[in-house]
């Protein structure tokens, strides 16, 4: 593992840190692992040697690179910390030969080798030289490379002269680490298949500006993860389109049901947990959103292979075929106050109302918000449904109609990744990627001068108390937060137990608990 950060020009915030946790995380689950912070040249080719003398039959040899890389003349080189790189030329003396790590992995006695670039950042380099050469054999990002023989995968974080982003909104790490680390996580995952969702999910946060790259010959299948072991969940913030899932305000002692989630009670932090009664199979992708109908008999599903599906809570059978409609991931979904109802918000854009009896869909879907819907909730007296979207708004609509309320609800400044109506149905809180838990007049759309500004870290999760007197936010900062709902001020320390992201929290019918769910499993 090399993570180089710290240039002197042009120095990346995420180099290193994405070694660090891909380096972690390897370990984890049984890789023994050399990891290089910002290594010169010298320190390069000699951990590179060394790393080929230990490399054995049966053995997996992986290399993972961070920082800036560069191609001239079609050959890659990868940039030392200390590279003075003030000519095209300079590069054959102070950078690293790519070719030069491929030969000595393929020259190796592994079974298999995996080469692993995240390395195509944009870099001050090729501008430097363009400007003062016409006659440039340099290009944007880095050339392909095919493996020279076969048991051999590398993957690029992005396309042939391309670059990639350094870092995911306020991520600790790259778009395409912050994925890879997420894969590296399946258990018994083949390694094409992990790569080809890494792909998928860097182009839908990227938005199609980045898309990763793979050049394989590997005549086995390689599994990097075959044993399932335990491991920490990633240091990262997961972005849209895999926004937290939002729980049912109405009805959070179903929450209670799911395993691996803590109690709080609501002025502490202790932690019993509930044990796995069964498991509902039957989505071809990962579940993002769940919820629990009012009367406890039915769940609802949504998932990334685009549809929600219903199943029977008692037994874990699912009822019906998929509900089918959305043309994207289903981020988030709830059932309407009296159960008959299911409202579900996508990647699509679009929301989408269905009758939870027979899993028809209810009219044309609701448009309005320009980006991914990431989180829907519907009033307790049924009559309006709220979302909050990537494109920072929230807007509220006419469950008969399916017609918005008015114009979008604006004052956030990034994704609405959670939101949430008070038992009486007349206010809205709403947290935002943006840091900010903001507070809505349901009636007016209006915000009602509750705005908790420049909190130390992005919000995933809200919700009110049964009484309306206080609010709960789960955050990446691994807190839970209480609010007074009338004056915006802390109630008491934040709520500390979780090891990340609180991604999902709930009160109690009664007021008395929370329950909350996090990424420490």
């Amino acid at each position: 593992m090399i993570g180089n950060g710290d240039y002197k020009e042009e120095a990346l915030a995420n180099g290193v840190s994405d070694a660090e946790e891909v380096a972690r995380t390897l370990r984890e689950i049984g890789f023994a692992v050399t990891l290089l912070r910002n290594a010169d040249l010298p320190t390069m080719e000699e951990a590179v040697e060394a790393f080929r003398r230990q490399l054995g039959p049966g053995d997996i040899g992986l290399f993972y690179y961070s920082g800036h890389g560069v191609q001239v003349n079609g050959s890659n080189y990868l940039v030392p910390i200390n590279a003075k790189l003030n000519r095209e030329r300079d590069v054959k003396v102070y950078a690293y030969p790519l070719a030069i790590a491929l030969n000595a992995l393929e020259d190796a006695n592994a079974t298999s080798r995996i080469i692993i670039l995240d390395a195509c950042r944009d870099n001050p380099f090729y501008r430097r030289w363009r400007s003062s050469n016409r006659s440039l054999s340099a290009s944007r990002g880095l050339a392909t490379q095919q493996p020279s023989g076969s048991g051999t995968l590398i993957a690029f974080s992005t396309a042939p002269d391309q670059v990639a982003a350094d870092r995911l909104g306020s991520s600790r790490n790259s778009p395409f680490t912050t994925h890879l680390l997420r894969h590296l996580r399946t258990p018994n995952l083949e390694v094409k298949e992990l790569f080809r969702r890494v792909q998928k999910d860097v182009v839908l946060s990227t938005r199609n500006e980045q898309i990763p790259w793979v050049n394989e010959s590997l005549l086995e299948e390689v599994v990097l993860n075959p044993s399932g072991a335990a491991v920490s969940p990633p240091l990262v913030r997961q972005q849209a389109p895999e926004p937290s899932p939002v729980l049912p305000r109405s009805q959070p002692p179903s929450v209670a049901e799911l395993p691996g989630f803590g109690f709080h009670p609501a002025t502490s932090s202790s932690a019993p947990t509930r044990s796995l009664t069964f498991a509902l199979r039957g989505h071809t992708e990962y579940v993002i959103s769940v919820a629990f109908s009012p009367d406890g008999r039915r769940i609802v599903s949504g998932s990334e292979d685009n549809t929600l599906r219903l199943w029977d809570a008692a037994t874990g059978q699912p009822i019906g075929p998929p509900l089918q409609g959305h043309t994207h991931w289903v981020n988030s979904v709830a059932f309407s106050p009296d159960g008959r109802r299911i409202v579900s918000g996508s990647s699509d854009n679009t929301l989408r109302l269905w009758d939870a009896a027979t899993g028809k869909p209810i009219g044309p879907p609701l448009q309005g918000h320009t980006e991914d819907v990431a989180s829907v909730a519907f009033s307790p007296d049924g009559r309006r449904i709220v979302s909050g979207s990537r494109d920072t708004t929230l807007r509220l609509w006419d469950t008969a109609t399916g017609k918005p309320i008015g114009p979008p609800l604006q004052g956030h400044t990034d994704s609405v990744v959670s939101v949430a109506f008070s038992s009486d149905s007349r206010r809205i809180v709403s947290g935002s990627w943006d840091n900010t838990l903001r507070l809505w007049d349901a009636a007016t759309g209006k915000n009602t001068g509750f705005s908790r500004q420049g909190l130390p870290h992005n919000l995933y999760s809200v919700a009110f108390s049964p009484d309306g007197r206080r609010i709960v936010s789960g955050s990446d900062d691994k807190t839970l937060r209480l609010w007074d709902a009338g004056t915006g001020k802390p109630i008491g320390p934040p709520l500390q137990g979780h090891t990340n992201s609180v991604n999902s929290v709930a009160f109690s019918p009664d007021g008395r608990r929370i329950v909350s769910g996090s990424w420490d499993n």
